[in-house]
């Protein structure tokens, strides 16, 4: 039903109305089946219900061919590799005899090796969803993504902003080309901003820094007069214990230099529990930290030009009680959303999880105890 160039040619600049740089190629396309088309846009969605996947609403070989286009979109976007919406399908004046139609094709890639494997990717899932009948193509098709994602996810974007940014700048029609590794010009002329991540060429060198070091952080703060905790360094699991006496219980082990909640371990009752804490921490830091645990509310702010403009109260991820079911069962319930799974392929982390030195773990027995 379905073939593509076997090489595609990669301009590095845009083409065709597609504002990045364009992969060049063709493909043909024979007849459609519209009931067989309909069956793989449900396996489609079905499969790759955590992909922002979008069912163009067109059918024929345009149809067909828009699917590709989606598919693509949405998988690169899966892998940290911006792309924008835009794709351009020119079709050539067919032959009399011919039965099949060929189109020119433009589409944007992020890294032309990787955007190449994503397209045949597709274009071979949409052929075997539309010809094939196989029971098992939602599990064969959430199997091919993984296999995928092990060829192009290097060459994505690291981190969950970098990628965000860019393809948002696609949509909101801003200029954007790379400066350096993980550097970003968004814009033109004397309006030209480079990001890294969040930070911005205007971003305070001390500012970075000082966020960097929680003891740092803290000492700063107390001497503008905000309240801020005391945190202790220390070097031993029974120093650690030793300092959450003196300091009083609950308290908090956390790493110095990490950020994104990596390595803190919090709302610590007992010097047993922080003696089983500092293990995790300093597996990840050489600069274990001791505090006074406080309970409160967890706000976010976010500061443009010297203006507050958003506020997010953050919410610990748990579960609610349905009266049936394990505490097991519940954390692997939620643990398999759209959202926490998300979470987990952008940062790498399990939002929430079961301890597992928890009697009953293994055995899903009733369990209290969740950490998240």
């Amino acid at each position: 039903m379905l073939l593509h160039s076997r090489s595609w040619t990669a301009l590095p600049g845009c083409f065709h109305g597609v504002p990045q740089p364009t992969l060049l190629g063709h493909f043909i396309v024979g007849s459609v089946d519209s009931d067989a088309v309909a069956r793989a846009d449900a396996i489609l969605l079905e499969a790759f219900d955590d992909l922002d996947l979008v069912i163009p609403d067109s059918d024929g070989p345009v149809g067909l061919l828009h699917r590709v286009a989606h598919l693509a979109e949405a998988a690169h976007a899966f892998f940290g590799h911006p792309v924008s919406s835009a794709y351009r399908f020119i079709p050539r004046a067919p032959a009399a005899d011919e039965e099949v139609q060929t189109f020119d094709a433009a589409l944007p890639y992020h890294h032309a090796e990787s955007a190449s494997l994503v397209i045949a990717w597709a274009v071979a899932l949409l052929n075997k969803l539309t010809l094939g009948d196989d029971p098992d193509a939602r599990e064969h098709a959430k199997s091919g993504l993984e296999a995928l994602g092990k060829r192009v996810r290097p060459a994505g974007l690291r981190g969950i902003n970098s990628a965000h940014f860019v393809r948002a700048a696609y949509q909101l029609a801003i200029p954007v080309a790379p400066l350096a590794r993980e550097i970003y010009c968004f814009g033109t002329g004397k309006h030209t901003r480079a990001l890294r991540s969040t930070l911005t060429d205007r971003t305070p060198s001390i500012g970075v820094s000082l966020a960097r070091s929680k003891m740092q952080a803290a000492d700063v703060l107390r001497a503008a007069g905000l309240p801020a905790s005391q945190p202790r360094v220390v070097g031993s699991a029974d120093e650690a214990a030793l300092a959450a006496d003196s300091i009083g219980y609950p308290v908090v082990v956390k790493p110095n230099d990490k950020d994104g909640g990596t390595g803190v371990l919090a709302n610590l009752g007992s010097a047993q529990e922080v003696r089983g804490a500092y293990p995790e921490t300093a597996a990840v830091t050489r600069h274990v930290l001791i505090e006074k645990h406080v309970a409160g509310q967890d706000y976010r702010l976010t500061v443009h030009d010297g203006q507050v403009v958003k506020v997010e109260q953050r919410v610990a991820c748990g579960i609610v009680g349905d009266g049936a079911a394990t505490v097991a069962e519940l954390v692997q319930s939620k643990q398999a959303s759209r959202h926490l799974r998300r979470i987990r392929r952008e940062t790498g982390k399990i939002p929430l999880s079961l301890d597992h030195d928890i009697p009953g773990y293994v055995t899903g027995k009733p369990l209290t105890t969740i950490r998240n």
